[in-house]
């Protein structure tokens, strides 16, 4: 008597199609994931830029609001900080002090590598950051 033999295996050209439609599907998912990364790490850019503005004016708010001074820059004159006014109106400054970043910091308690960073205006009530 004869013995059947029993192929249930898949053949080789099965295989092959199979991870070809694996690596379509992979070419057009890898792009579109990347995307999503990208773009996820910028909004968390923004946040962070967003936190050490709030830490920032929260921390300059208490220094001012620590005496009766006419302009912030009498506040961080009496409490020796450094700075350098850049603008017309007595808000307009450029913080160039250690101390009161370390200050800032701790509010914002970000990572270390946020320290330095500057927010400007550019119109229509947007701001930009940069590192």
């Amino acid at each position: 008597m004869k013995k059947k033999i029993n192929n249930n295996g898949f053949t080789l050209v099965e295989l092959i199609v199979v991870l070809v439609i694996l690596a379509i599907l992979a070419a057009i998912l890898v792009p579109a994931l990347l995307g999503y990364i990208d773009r996820s790490k910028k909004q968390q850019d923004v946040l962070k830029a967003r936190n050490m503005l709030t830490a920032t004016q929260s921390r300059l708010v208490e220094i001012y609001g620590q005496g009766s001074y006419t302009d912030l820059g009498q506040a961080l004159n009496d409490q020796n900080y450094e700075y350098k006014k850049i603008g017309k109106n007595s808000a307009d400054i450029d913080l160039d002090d250690r101390k009161l970043a370390e200050e800032i910091m701790k509010v914002a308690d970000d990572e270390p590598y946020a320290f330095v960073f500057g927010v400007q205006k550019y119109g229509n009530n947007q701001y930009e950051s940069q590192n």
